[in-house]
C-alpha cells in the first residue's frame, strides 16, 4: 500500500507535459499576484493564452477582488517577460465588476506574446498599485491555457508547494527505504 502511495505521488509530481493539450496555468487569487508568479520557460514561438474555467480543466473560473461582497467578480491577469511588454487582461474596465464567476469567465480576454529566444514568461494576478498590496482579500483565482502551434513549453518551475510535496515524497522513500537497511 505505502509503495502505491509514494509512486501516485511521484507519478503527480513528475508528470509529463502534454504538448497536444496546452499548458494550464491556475493563478491564485492571493499567492499568484506580481510578487509570486508562476514562471514558465518558454522556446521561440507565438503562443496564444486562453482564458478556461473550471468545466474545462483550470482550477478556477474567476477572482472575486473583494472577498465577502456580492458581485464583486473579475478576470485578470497579467503576462510578462523581457521580450515584450507587460500584457495586462481585466473585465473590469469594459464590463465592471459581475455578478458571477460564470460571467466574469464569459467576458474574459484572452490574449497572445510571441518570443525570439528562450526565455521565462511570468504570470500573475495584478492587484494594487504595485501589483499585489489588494491581493490579501481576493477569492478564486484565474486558469489560463497557454498554445502554440510552433514549439511547446519547455518546462515549468515549480511553485513553492509543488516543491514541497516533491521533497516530501523523496523523504518516504528514502526513510523506507532505510527501513530496510536496517
Amino acid at each position: 500500500m505505502r509503495r502505491c502511495c509514494i509512486c501516485a505521488l511521484l507519478m503527480f509530481v513528475f508528470a509529463p507535459y502534454d504538448a497536444d493539450a496546452g499548458l494550464t496555468i491556475n493563478l491564485h487569487g492571493v499567492n499568484n499576484a506580481q510578487n509570486n508568479p508562476v514562471i514558465v520557460a518558454f522556446e521561440p514561438g507565438t503562443y496564444q493564452v486562453d482564458p478556461i474555467g473550471i468545466a474545462d480543466g483550470g482550477m478556477y473560473d474567476a477572482l472575486s477582488s473583494h472577498n465577502g461582497y456580492a458581485g464583486t467578480w473579475r478576470h485578470l491577469y497579467a503576462i510578462e517577460s523581457d521580450q515584450f511588454p507587460r500584457i495586462y487582461q481585466d473585465t473590469h474596465y469594459e464590463f465592471g465588476y459581475l455578478a458571477t464567476p460564470a460571467d466574469a469567465l464569459e467576458h474574459a480576454i484572452p490574449s497572445s506574446f510571441a518570443l525570439s529566444s528562450p526565455g521565462n514568461v511570468l504570470f500573475y494576478i495584478m492587484d494594487g498599485p504595485e501589483g499585489y498590496q489588494w491581493a490579501y482579500d481576493n477569492r478564486g483565482g484565474i486558469s489560463l491555457l497557454v498554445t502554440s502551434d510552433a514549439i511547446p513549453p519547455v518546462s515549468a518551475i515549480p511553485a513553492p508547494g509543488a516543491l514541497l510535496l516533491g521533497a516530501i515524497g523523496v523523504g518516504l522513500v528514502a526513510r523506507l527505504r532505510g527501513r530496510r537497511a536496517l
